[in-house]
């Protein structure tokens, strides 16, 4: 297990929900491709990047990310908890998440990142496999943040191609992003 501040994992479930969303919502529409790429603008990979960064950091050394069954094998307890560990996270700084989690959500991240650099639109499998990924990060993250209203509020952050019906919030309104990891720490 690893100790995260509360505030991090938020930033990475805002992360994995924003590219699990913008993913989801590209499968519908024609040829989108260009138009994602530039919803990921230069402040938007920006503060992916600091995500992984982050990740980087808390991830013992050479801890390797375990397959998607894995994981959902690993952490069928997590809903089960949840009302315990709302009870129990709302008043901690710091949670404990496993290792073997943030290397999952670490290795989805970086596909992730790849993932837009594409110079065409990726076939429906590749869009289908790179969202199943993406959601699995969300779930994790979420399951661990039970209870919290940053969290909650997180559920409805900006994505491509958003609805207009419904108030959307940027990633650095919910937890601010754009001071960097290593500041943080010093």
């Amino acid at each position: 297990m690893v100790l995260v501040d509360k505030q991090d994992l938020i930033r990475i479930f805002a992360c994995c929900r924003q590219a699990q969303m913008s993913v989801h919502r590209i499968l519908p529409f024609g040829d989108v491709w260009r138009e994602f790429q530039q919803f990921y603008s230069e402040r938007r990979r920006g503060l992916l990047n600091n995500c992984l960064e982050q990740l980087g950091m808390l991830l013992p050394p050479e801890t390797a990310a375990p397959s998607r069954e894995q994981v959902e094998r690993t952490a069928r307890w997590l809903p089960f908890t949840s009302r315990l560990r709302s009870v129990v996270n709302g008043r901690r700084p710091r949670l404990a998440v496993s290792a073997d989690h943030l290397a999952y959500i670490d290795a989805a991240l970086k596909q992730f990142r790849s993932f837009l650099d594409q110079p065409q639109k990726p076939n429906t499998h590749e869009i289908i496999a790179m969202r199943t990924e993406l959601y699995t990060c969300q779930w994790l993250t979420r399951a661990y943040l039970a209870g919290d209203k940053a969290a909650d509020a997180a559920q409805h952050v900006e994505h491509f191609n958003q609805s207009d019906y419904r108030q959307h919030v940027a990633i650095d309104e919910i937890v601010p992003l754009l001071e960097e990891p290593a500041k943080r720490s010093a």
